[in-house]
């Protein structure tokens, strides 16, 4: 048999010479290193053919992301996260008490915290099973007077659980309790 019959009938019997490189290369444990490098040439080239689409693409996947990161980083802040004033700030609970709109002074439903009396609140942390603590907090308008123009002062009206329940410490002064509120009476 001539040599280009032997070259023939060997390329019929075990293919091509370029198919018995790719059946070796996918012997080896680095091919898919080997295809990423081929494909990221590839890729390089036909990007550089096309510089308006290219430029498109490369705005659009920086705005994506950039906009993913700012969206997860205010829901990692505002949620995910653990507050930072609490050991336990995923155990700290507030109740809301929703009004129907038609129950609504405005005609349109309300969402409003619940705020207890000192009352209440010892009712509650004596006969609550699922609270290790209770406290109240609520939102305040006073108008303060004096020798000039009366001035609107909103503040924030808590009870002294709070402080201890929030693991916190006031900035000046002390904590107050509601022994410091309310002292014993004098014998």
């Amino acid at each position: 048999m001539s040599r280009e019959d032997a070259a023939r009938r060997t390329r019929l019997e075990f293919g091509g010479l370029q198919q018995v490189k790719e059946q070796c290369r996918d012997v080896r444990a680095v091919l898919w290193l080997d295809d990423a490098w081929r494909d990221l040439r590839f890729a390089t080239r036909m990007l550089a053919k096309a510089p308006a689409f290219t430029t498109v693409a490369v705005v659009t996947l920086a705005l994506g992301i950039g906009a993913n990161t700012a969206i997860f980083s205010v829901v990692h802040a505002l949620i995910l996260k653990q507050l930072p004033y609490a050991a336990d700030s995923d155990r700290l609970v507030r109740l809301f008490m929703n009004t129907p709109a038609a129950d609504s002074p405005e005609g349109a439903p309300l969402r409003l915290p619940v705020i207890f009396t000192a009352g209440e609140m010892a009712d509650l942390q004596s006969h609550a099973r699922t609270l290790a603590k209770v406290g109240t907090a609520g939102r305040v308008l006073r108008t303060l007077t004096g020798g000039g123009e009366a001035v609107r002062l909103q503040g924030e009206r808590i009870s002294a659980s709070v402080f201890q329940m929030l693991s916190a410490r006031p900035l000046r002064g002390r904590p107050f309790s509601r022994a410091t509120i309310f002292p014993a009476p004098k014998r």
